[in-house]
């Protein structure tokens, strides 16, 4: 009985028509939903399962449900995920895509752990400073091709990408077999530009190819103008030799090794992107923050500018100006008027006085107010 996981039986949901399938033909069906949810049921219905679950003894075998999800429904949602980050669109244009048909494990190493790539997850810099292991089915006749790019992290020009690894005429699956024509370089994203996205492609060849043009010597590996790249472009150079076959992503962001990286390595000084946030208000000593019990719009008018103030009093003016009759005289009792206007329930308390000042003809209402 399948071992069938809870991501095995979700149907994709996002929608492919009008895109072409750029990557290897398709070697098996996909089940269907009926199959998926008996295949559940029965798993469900497992009295053995049902006992080692209670006792909490039961372990799964995560290899095994990862590579029966991969077997069945896995790579189409690998596809969503994919599409979900724009890693189709922004490398391979708008309306390609393709299914990874062969399952591409990666893995970066360090003194007391791994590092595993699927698809989006997050891996610092730290964790990447040597070549990962990569890892693929692949028969003895099969030829492959590596790529590593990021497409956030290209200096130069923002519409390409920088090239972090690639090995060509890949032997039996055996990364060491390939002729490395761009060495690998870990990833340095700037501090403040956020996560970049790293994409791992395999292609797969129909015969040896020659990369020359895309070699970039040992001596010259850290000038990263030499590691401007396109995936568009070099698909659309070679796509009659190569068809993309397997597909792996991480998405990382900046921790101090960027620094190690920029300076011993590229020899460069570590880039900082940082917003500089505009003074909407004079910083002054008589600046108040926080002012306790005075109406925000006298708050406010100290600091706005004095034009603008003299602006609105002249709109307000202009208002009760009648260009072709009689004009509209001043209240013979304006006293009056306020104690209409402080009895108003419907007036907040910045308002009223706003138009007790107007009635009053204080402050900036004031005849010789800017004058």
């Amino acid at each position: 009985m399948k071992q069938t996981h809870i991501l095995s039986w979700l149907a994709p949901k996002t929608k492919f028509d009008g895109h072409i399938d750029i990557g290897l033909p398709s070697t098996k069906e996909l089940s269907n939903r009926s199959t998926r949810l008996e295949d559940r049921k029965a798993l469900r219905n497992n009295q053995e399962i049902k006992k080692l679950t209670l006792r909490k003894e039961y372990v799964p075998d995560i290899e095994a449900i990862m590579s029966e999800w991969m077997d069945d429904v896995g790579k189409s949602h690998v596809r969503e995920m994919a599409a979900h980050y724009g890693v189709y669109e922004h490398l391979f244009g708008p309306k390609a895509f393709f299914l990874p048909e062969v399952e591409l494990q990666v893995k970066y190493h360090s003194e007391n752990s791994s590092m595993p790539v699927y698809y989006g997850n997050v891996v610092k810099p730290k964790d990447c400073v040597n070549a990962p292991s990569v890892h693929f089915n692949s028969s003895s006749d099969d030829l492959w091709t590596l790529v590593l790019t990021n497409p956030d992290g290209c200096f130069y020009d923002q519409t390409k990408e920088c090239l972090h690894w690639l090995v060509a005429n890949i032997r039996d699956g055996d990364i060491k077999t390939g002729e490395v024509m761009c060495d690998y370089l870990p990833p340095f994203p700037p501090k403040g530009v956020g996560y970049q996205r790293l994409v791992f492609i395999l292609y797969k060849q129909d015969s040896l190819i020659d990369l020359s043009e895309y070699k970039i010597k040992h001596e010259n590996r850290y000038q990263l103008q030499l590691r401007t790249f396109s995936t568009y472009d070099f698909y659309k150079n070679l796509e009659d030799h190569i068809t993309p076959a397997g597909l792996a992503f991480y998405q990382s962001d900046y921790d101090l090794s960027v620094k190690s990286t920029c300076h011993n390595l590229l020899e460069i000084k570590e880039p900082i992107y940082e917003y500089d946030f505009s003074n909407f208000y004079p910083v002054n000593e008589d600046v108040l923050w926080f002012p306790h019990k005075k109406s925000f719009n006298v708050y406010l008018d100290r600091y706005r500018d004095p034009k603008d103030i003299a602006k609105q009093k002249l709109l307000n003016k202009l208002k009760k100006v009648n260009p072709i009759g009689p004009q509209e005289e001043d209240l013979k009792y304006p006293l009056a008027q306020i104690h209409y206007v402080r009895g108003d329930p419907k007036l907040p308390s910045w308002l009223k006085r706003e138009k007790q000042w107007e009635y009053r003809k204080l402050g900036k209402y004031s005849e010789g107010f800017l004058e």
